[in-house]
């Protein structure tokens, strides 16, 4: 059985780790949007800019060894093809050619 992984965290004190919660507060602008439901009317959500937020993501160090920019095709024993992201599928694969 695998060990669980523990979290590890980037600030050593409580202010630290409220200056990192504020510079996300001010890093964009949320947006709020409404919506209605059958049953509840002007129900309210919050959105972030996605290109800046897919721009923000793709700068953390933390998750670049996880990006991936191209398909690829995976092979296992004898030849066996093995789906295990999107990025492993046929249809990225020919949107890409």
């Amino acid at each position: 059985m695998d060990q669980p992984r523990i979290a590890s965290v980037e600030f050593q004190s409580g202010h630290t780790c409220q200056n990192k919660m504020r510079e996300l507060i001010d890093q964009a602008l949320w947006h709020r949007g409404t919506v209605n439901f059958h049953l509840q009317h002007e129900w309210a959500f919050y959105y972030r800019d996605m290109e800046y937020a897919l721009k923000y993501l793709s700068r953390q160090r933390t998750s670049t060894k996880h990006l991936v920019y191209e398909p690829v095709h995976e092979f296992v024993g004898e030849g066996n093809r093995v789906y295990t992201d999107m990025h492993a599928g046929d249809w990225w694969w020919q949107t890409q050619v």
